[in-house]
């Protein structure tokens, strides 16, 4: 079935802001949509709608913060309405429009405010070679002050077989704001996009300018840009890409153009080099630098218990300027994994890069190093346990330990329980500064399902951490409560509670978070409360805060 909509059915009328010549755009603005509301739905136009969907929606939040000192409360009323229609004109492979309009006010706060939008979008023969699509916006907010915003975009799309690709885009956005921060500002980009393959090559290449103006300030700034990638599939297992791209902003320049060849003979095998070169100008300074890198890896499976990978690469690069520094780096590692021995299964890793700069001149190494193991045969009890190093030598000297362990069970189908230990000790001496670090976790959880529709969680956990300086336990429980009537549409509550304190700053902190949600029909409900009581350094202080939330979304079919 389809509706049709006559032009005399409309009205509509709306006057916010002080400003008359304010007033003016904007009735301006809306006459302009109701034109195009008008010609798009017209009789002669024959426009028929598919659907007609939106959203009501209503929210309330209630905040209140007190300590010994103050006390400060806020409230807000948020109401919102989202209309949409969408349809098409004598034939969806003729034209397809899509309209929609939002609406919401707030009040109970500081101060009261509106805010309208409306959008509309037309596409033009979207199934045939050559699409056109059309899109206009405008929104108005009132509160401190007036403001209003606009956007009109267009894209042409010619995809002719056999022959290159056209994208053409407009986009033109517009900011007027009224009152204590008056701006009018503009935004209006246009780009153009050609791709096309030529024999095993496929190009891509994109030019654009962008023009910012400022009424308010008398400023304008233009920017042009453009880009252009190519892929060439050399052969089934090596393709060359090359990308390159340049911006120009009033005395500003930048260009780039980077080359990389890629070789996959195998699954387990991959080798890349590339080279890369970038220009920067900035008024009478310029700077140029030139990169060349280059990567390897490889996979290694001799045995079904051993799986190994390295991996090498390396990069130099060279800049030209005022001091012409020059650097290289280089980077090597491995991985593997163990399963011969059946307890256990190990995992071990390292890693090394090294680095050199010219204007520096003095290398820089560091080291990675893993090893870890995770039980097979003690199922349903499950331990993993890792240790780290890391050594930085050269301008920063530092070293790292990082141990952490792991265990968890499932003791029975409803009950699940997990528990785990770090320790860090770090050791950092930067410029004849040293600074050392050392930090233990201890914790431990548990996960209870008596019933399907409810769920228990607890958890803790014990912290020391020490800098050289302060020295000090946090402590942290926390516990989430889950449930859900089994009935469809039955309301799902969470509560979860979290209690720490910290000794090193004496902080004691209690907050409870609740939340409700509630489906009937197709509204849907949410309640939500948060209590959080809080002391430091002998003050104290309570905070409440509560959000109501109801929105009912609809869709009219035709």
């Amino acid at each position: 079935m389809a509706g049709r909509i006559h032009a005399q059915q409309f009205f509509f009328s709306t006057e916010c802001g002080p400003s008359y010549q304010y007033r003016y755009r904007r009735k301006r603005w809306v006459g302009l949509i109701i034109a195009l509301l008008v010609s798009l739905l017209s009789r002669t136009a024959q426009a028929q709608i598919s659907s007609v969907y939106g959203t009501i929606g209503l929210d309330y939040q209630y905040d209140n913060d007190r300590s010994e000192s103050a006390s400060t409360s806020r409230q807000l009323f948020l109401q919102q309405y989202n209309l949409g229609i969408d349809g098409r004109i004598l034939d969806p492979r003729l034209a397809t429009f899509f309209l929609s309009g939002a609406f919401s006010t707030s009040f109970l706060g500081e101060e009261n405010s509106r805010a309208n939008s409306f959008s509309g979008i037309v596409s033009l023969l979207q199934e045939s070679p050559n699409g056109l699509t059309l899109r206009a916006g405008r929104s108005f907010s009132s509160g401190g002050s007036d403001t209003a915003s606009g956007s009109l975009g267009a894209n042409l799309r010619i995809t002719r077989p056999d022959w290159p690709q056209f994208h053409i885009d407009f986009d033109r956005v517009t900011l007027e704001s009224s009152g204590d921060s008056r701006a009018d500002t503009s935004t209006t980009t246009g780009k153009l996009r050609v791709s096309h393959r030529v024999w095993s090559t496929m190009l891509d290449g994109e030019v654009g300018v962008q023009s910012f103006a400022d009424k308010f300030n008398d400023t304008s700034q233009d920017r042009y840009f453009g880009r252009l990638n190519g892929t060439l599939a050399w052969s089934s297992t090596t393709t060359l890409r090359s990308v390159s791209d340049f911006f120009l902003q009033g005395n500003q320049l930048g260009m780039s153009s980077s080359y990389s060849l890629e070789n996959r003979p195998d699954p387990t095998l991959s080798r890349t080099l590339g080279v890369s070169y970038r220009s920067n100008r900035a008024g009478d300074e310029t700077d140029h630098s030139l990169n060349m890198t280059g990567a390897i890896s490889k996979t290694f499976a001799p045995y079904s218990w051993l799986q190994a990978n390295f991996f090498t690469s390396a990069i130099a690069q060279k800049r030209f300027g005022t001091e012409d520094p020059a650097g290289v780096a280089w980077s090597a590692g491995n991985s593997s994994t163990i399963s011969y021995f059946r307890p256990v299964s190990l995992l071990a890793d390292y890693a090394l890069a090294v680095s050199y700069e010219t204007d520096v001149g003095q290398p820089a190494t560091t080291h990675q190093v893993h090893f870890g193991a995770i039980s097979q045969t003690l199922e349903p009890l499950r331990l993993s346990g890792d240790y780290f190093f890391g050594l930085q030598t050269g301008l920063t000297h530092s070293t790292r330990h990082f141990f952490a362990g792991k265990a968890e069970t499932v003791l029975t189908p409803q009950l699940f329980v997990r528990s785990f230990a770090d320790y860090l000790i770090e050791n950092i001496q930067p410029l004849d500064i040293s600074s050392d670090r050392k930090a233990a976790t201890v914790g431990a959880g548990a996960s209870y399902r008596p019933l399907f529709n409810l769920s228990l969680d607890l958890a803790g956990t014990l912290q020391w951490t020490d800098d050289g300086t302060t020295s000090g336990i946090t402590m942290r429980g926390n516990l989430r409560v889950s449930y859900m009537l089994p009935a469809p549409g039955s309301p799902t509550l969470d509560i979860n509670g979290i209690w720490e304190r910290a000794t090193a700053t004496d902080d004691r902190r209690l907050e409870i978070h609740s939340r409700l949600n509630y489906r009937f029909g197709q509204t849907i409900l949410m309640l939500e409360h948060r209590l959080q009581r809080r002391q430091t350094a002998g003050s104290s202080g309570l905070s409440n805060s509560i959000h109501f939330n109801v929105s009912r979304p609809f869709r009219i079919r035709f």
